[in-house]
């Protein structure tokens, strides 16, 4: 069945009104989880304030994020929704950073996928890096710490990492979940996509926790996922008008290859 947007309105919307019985709204996040899924029923959904409105406020009930793991699978899907994601991040700080600290909840890797997804995706809203590094969302520590280990570092490094991250305990240990790492390590890649970001990263030394991270981790995909981080943070900034890497045009040659080879 095709779903209308008249079906959105009448039907969907007032099963996660506040008034809706708790059973009810799980059903219908479920159901939305469903047709999340695919490219059509994302962006017919994304595109409804309304109904992006309701879902977020939804989400702001800590009891129901804490307990459930179909609402951060249907906010890591309909991130990917340019709408959705400068909703999120320019109108529900607060909701964002109520959402991080589930990133590292350790009894499901099913939340933990999804809030690092959802996290990701709005890395991609470039012109709102300064927000997710910024005061408001803080976004940094929360990112590189489910990646750090218990290694030490010398005086200097460690004063100039954030200080979530300084003196971690000898039983620090790294997400488990090879997806989640990999994820983390694109959001970052992101984040370095801009000159600001680049020059906040290396300012915070996040090139120390990612050279561990690199001696540890064991996936080649995620290794190579980390080397492309790791060589746009140690390599000498881009010439004037290419600082901006997601900007840059690719030449058609290595566009061509990178089609060949994906």
């Amino acid at each position: 069945m095709e779903i209308s947007d008249e079906y959105i309105e009448k039907e969907l919307l007032p099963l996660l009104k506040p008034c809706a019985r708790p059973d009810v709204k799980r059903l219908a996040i479920s159901y939305i989880l469903g047709m999340t899924g695919d490219t059509q029923g994302r962006t017919l959904i994304g595109e409804k304030l309304k109904f992006v409105e309701a879902i977020l406020s939804f989400a702001a009930d800590e009891d129901h994020v804490v307990r459930k793991d179909a609402l951060p699978a249907v906010l890591m899907n309909l991130a990917q929704v340019q709408d959705v994601r400068q909703e999120l991040v320019s109108h529900h700080e607060d909701l964002l950073q109520n959402l991080l600290p589930f990133m590292s909840f350790a009894p499901s890797v099913i939340r933990r996928r999804g809030i690092i997804g959802i996290v990701k995706n709005c890395c991609f809203e470039y012109d709102l890096h300064s927000v997710l590094l910024g005061p408001e969302v803080d976004l940094l520590p929360r990112l590189l710490l489910p990646l750090a280990g218990p290694e030490e570092f010398d005086e200097d490094d460690m004063e100039r990492l954030p200080p979530d991250l300084q003196y971690l305990p000898p039983t620090q240990t790294r997400e488990p979940d090879p997806e989640s790492r990999k994820m983390l390590v694109q959001a970052l890649t992101k984040l370095s996509s801009t000159r600001s970001g680049r020059a906040y990263l290396k300012e915070k030394n996040a090139y120390v926790i990612l050279r561990e991270l690199h001696k540890w981790e064991k996936v080649e995909d995620n290794l190579s996922t980390l080397m492309d981080l790791i060589d746009i943070l140690i390599a000498d900034e881009p010439q004037e008008g290419m600082e901006d890497l997601h900007k840059v045009e690719i030449p058609l040659d290595i566009a061509k290859k990178f089609e060949e080879n994906p």
